[in-house]
């Protein structure tokens, strides 16, 4: 019994590390790899986002910090917009609502032009 509360409580604590409520991979327009990630909001609805580019010829990535203000959900869709025009949508066919475990299409852009095409997770959301 003992054992089975230890794993339980080590499942659920290994969770609550997860503090990305949207974890996104894919290539901007330039065919740099990019990492796009919105944290988990708590008590606020002001989110921080971070964007990483990796450039082939830098080791270290370029980041760039958004602040998120508005999450809107739609059937089958989300959008998150934010500081200097950032907008992420989010495509969620064929759920209705993010499901664990899985990837969907997205496209992520700013006021400037489209950054790139992605595939989101919900890594917070849970069976």
């Amino acid at each position: 019994m003992k054992f089975l509360f230890a794993l339980l409580l080590s499942l659920s604590s290994l969770s609550a590390l997860a503090l990305d409520e949207v974890e996104c991979t894919g290539v901007n327009t330039d065919s740099n790899q990019i990492r796009f990630s919105i944290e988990q909001g708590w008590s606020s609805s002001i989110r921080d986002a971070r964007l990483l580019v990796y450039s082939s010829t830098e080791t270290d990535p370029e980041e760039t910090i958004y602040r998120i203000s508005s999450v809107r959900g739609r059937i089958g869709r989300m959008y998150y917009t934010g500081s200097d025009g950032i907008r992420l949508e989010v495509d969620l066919f064929p759920d209705r609502t993010p499901r664990w475990g899985r990837y969907y299409n997205s496209s992520l852009s700013a006021s400037y032009g489209r950054i790139g095409t992605l595939n989101c997770r919900f890594p917070q959301v849970r069976p």
